[in-house]
């Protein structure tokens, strides 16, 4: 799992410039490299974007109630960052990737965290941003019928994510 509470800025991985542009060279490789199975690919990583689509308002309706009342908000306490799937998804579905790896603003926040909620439309957000559902948010949703709906969608998305990266494993391995 990718959410610490208060870790050391060094546990997040590629946080260097150098680190973070060997990265992109490797993930526009795999994305070149994906041969015959790209089409396929591409149609996973499509479908995912239409389910992080799918998420945008309940998710925000859910946070609206939950996150602005919270003490102890993900955005400040969890440490996030962009995972290899994270990478791949937005790179498959934008042509291009983060201008850097997630990291935190004095105060210990994320640094895509506006004063609003997250600067980053849904689908550019680490994963960890959309299936991590706090306490408060759990029980909210045990209460409403559109709630196992919503588990489902992002379960459907964990599914595709995994999907995603072990299509681009095998396409580019020997």
């Amino acid at each position: 799992m990718k959410v610490r509470a208060s870790s050391a800025q060094a546990d997040i991985p590629w946080q260097g410039e150098s680190s973070w542009q060997e990265l992109r060279t490797a993930i526009t490789a795999i994305c070149a490299g994906l041969g015959e199975k790209e089409a396929e690919i591409r149609e996973i990583a499509q479908q995912m974007q239409y389910g992080y689509r799918q998420l945008d308002e309940p998710m925000d309706v859910l946070c609206g109630r939950s996150c602005i009342t919270c003490q102890e908000i993900c955005c400040r306490r969890a440490t996030l960052w962009y995972d290899l799937p994270d990478l791949l998804f937005i790179y498959l579905i934008s042509a291009k990737l983060p201008p850097r790896q997630i990291s935190r603003v004095s105060g210990g926040a994320c640094c895509n965290l506006g004063t609003r909620g997250c600067l980053l439309p849904r689908w550019q957000r680490p994963f960890i941003c959309s299936w991590y559902l706090c306490g408060a948010q759990q029980l909210e949703l045990s209460s409403v019928p559109e709630g196992g709906q919503l588990k489902e969608q992002i379960e459907c998305l964990r599914k595709s994510r995994k999907q995603l990266f072990a299509h681009c494993v095998e396409a580019v391995s020997p």
